[in-house]
């Protein structure tokens, strides 16, 4: 199997060692179930091929939150179409909002309450209009409903870590930046 474009993020069931998610910015997510020998492709039906970031929830490695748009910040970097959920490792996905975010870089689960996800947006990078979704968000009913708990309109959030005691202390790093066609950002 070849893979369309880099890898953005790999993704791993608790326990697993055989099975994992490969995520990639232009070919979308791909799973193998005998460690790296074969791929299958499951996300090609849904409209986006970039892939930003994916989490498996501790407790149901069933339960998957997949963001979309690579999160780096090249001219070749394509934008996302908001956040995804599959509850049957990953055969089927429904949409859960967040379709303004562009890229999402980091999508965590809460250890033991697979309806506590966590969603890093960087918003547009080609413009600092505020007509897209920045800031670190928070769904407490699976992604039913998202909250802006970090709202920083004139920035990205890129990354966050959750305490593993408490997923309400989160520490999230936010940046300012204007992309133009004819810059390269490092």
């Amino acid at each position: 199997v070849t893979f369309s474009g880099r890898i953005t993020e790999f993704a791993v069931p608790r326990g697993q060692s055989q099975t994992y998610y490969a995520l990639t910015a232009s070919g979308g997510l791909w799973r193998t179930v005998d460690g790296g020998i074969s791929f299958e492709p499951l996300f090609d039906k849904y409209g986006n091929m970039s892939m930003g970031s994916m989490a498996i929830a501790p407790s149901n490695s069933n339960i998957l939150y997949l963001g979309t748009g690579e999160p780096m910040h090249a001219r070749s970097s394509a934008h996302g179409n908001g956040m995804w959920k599959s509850t049957d490792a990953g055969k089927t996905w429904t949409r859960i909002g967040l379709e303004k975010s562009y890229y999402i870089p980091k999508v965590a689960v809460d250890f033991k309450n697979p309806d506590v996800v966590y969603v890093a947006a960087e918003g547009k990078l080609y413009d600092n209009e505020m007509d897209c979704e920045r800031g670190l968000y928070k769904s407490t009913d699976g992604g039913k409903t998202w909250a802006n708990v970090f709202p920083v309109k004139d920035r990205g959030v890129a990354d966050f870590v959750i305490d593993p005691n408490n997923s309400d202390i989160v520490i999230a790093a936010a940046y300012k930046t204007f992309r133009r066609t004819w810059t390269y950002i490092d």
